[in-house]
């Protein structure tokens, strides 16, 4: 059985940032870098933008900062505010205390929101889905479905579709597309390292949720990331999600509960 303790908490962050950063490199080695990404390493903190989606949860945020890391947290946020990025700083229970939280309140950043992160075994003997589940070799069917099971506006369909296309086939990942009565009904991203399983990117068509599409896709990415040799899978999610609630039915826990800061 694992326990929630630091060295755990902290394997737990590390994928979130190892998982991210190699997904939006890869989206930065497409032709001509579209969405302007860069991936920045500040001693442990990690800085992922994405100039040209402002907006991007994943594509413009600091991770890894805490009280011992002032002087890399400010150097990443003025490498934002010289490309006009709004910053957002994920701040773990670990990494807090109330000088460092005061330090934030005086460079203007404010608590906006909370993420959980979880965490469970990776089992080789959960079953299997009834449903049909596919390892996506081409990515434009899954492209669609994650951009449509995510209702991303129209102006970020590419962007959508980017993150897909840009993983599939490369090492660490697999793409999932699950499928009802033959059709494509869910889409869902593992990504492998360092014996870690990040169960990313998960989402079903809005006419196919309430049939056990992401416990599916729960379970197959949870075989896999066993069979990989890893001992253990996260994800986050929001506070109080209908994901949330999905991973913890087959099986995951709360790691811990991370804040938000934004200006």
């Amino acid at each position: 059985m694992l326990v929630v303790n630091k060295e755990l908490a902290l394997r737990v962050e590390r994928s979130e940032a190892v998982s991210w950063a190699s997904q939006l490199e890869l989206v930065r080695a497409l032709p001509g870098n579209p969405h302007g990404i860069e991936v920045r390493r500040f001693g442990r903190v990690v800085l992922l933008t994405a100039e040209r989606v402002p907006t991007s949860v994943m594509g413009n945020r600091i991770l890894g900062a805490g009280p011992e890391d002032e002087a890399d947290l400010q150097a990443a946020l003025d490498f934002m505010a010289e490309r006009g990025l709004s910053p957002r700083v994920d701040v773990m229970p670990l990494h807090q205390n109330g000088e460092f939280l005061k330090a934030l309140h005086e460079r203007g950043l404010r608590c906006s929101g909370f993420q959980v992160a979880l965490f469970g075994e990776a089992k080789a003997d959960l079953p299997l889905p009834a449903l049909t589940v596919e390892r996506v070799v081409e990515p434009s069917v899954a492209a669609r479905v994650y951009v449509e099971g995510f209702e991303v506006s129209p102006e970020r369909v590419q962007w959508g579709t980017d993150l897909v296309r840009a993983v599939v086939g490369q090492a660490g990942w697999t793409v999932y597309l699950a499928r009802v009565d033959g059709e494509p009904a869910g889409v869902a991203l593992l990504h492998v390292a360092e014996g870690i399983g990040s169960l990313a990117g998960a989402c079903t068509l809005k006419e196919f949720r309430g049939r056990g599409v992401q416990t599916a896709l729960l379970h197959q990415r949870i075989v896999d990331a066993a069979s990989a040799g890893c001992d253990l899978v996260v994800s986050q999610t929001g506070n109080g999600t209908v994901s949330q609630n999905n991973m913890e039915r087959v099986g995951l826990r709360v790691a811990f509960t991370k804040a938000e800061f934004t200006r």
